[in-house]
């Protein structure tokens, strides 16, 4: 099985998968960034659409965009659930995306 690629001089800090993809967190300058991949469906990559990533050549390392979250978020921690992710910010802020049909709660430890 090969590795995923994130694209190049990026260390990964943070993943996680949730059941309809995945993201991590991103060592990148100046702040972390985040890359999401899967099933696009209801925007749960946070890309502002609904289009899969990462199914087709050329979608993955330096092909895959960064999740916008805004100039200056510092993230720390991320969360996924049955359709969307969750970013916890270095400030206490907490931004989701993709589906939220059902109210999920969302635990940050």
């Amino acid at each position: 099985m090969p590795f995923i690629n994130f694209g190049s001089d990026n260390l990964r800090v943070v993943d996680v998968a949730g059941a309809y993809g995945g993201c991590v967190i991103l060592s990148s300058s100046p702040l972390p960034s985040i890359k999401c991949w899967g099933n696009g469906g209801d925007g749960r990559l946070g890309y502002g659409d609904t289009n899969d990533r990462g199914d087709s050549a050329n979608e993955m390392g330096d092909y895959l965009p960064f999740v916008d979250i805004g100039n200056g978020v510092d993230v720390v921690d991320i969360k996924a659930g049955s359709g969307w992710f969750a970013i916890l910010t270095s400030d206490g802020k907490m931004k989701a995306w993709g589906k939220n049909d059902d109210g999920s709660c969302i635990l940050f430890s």
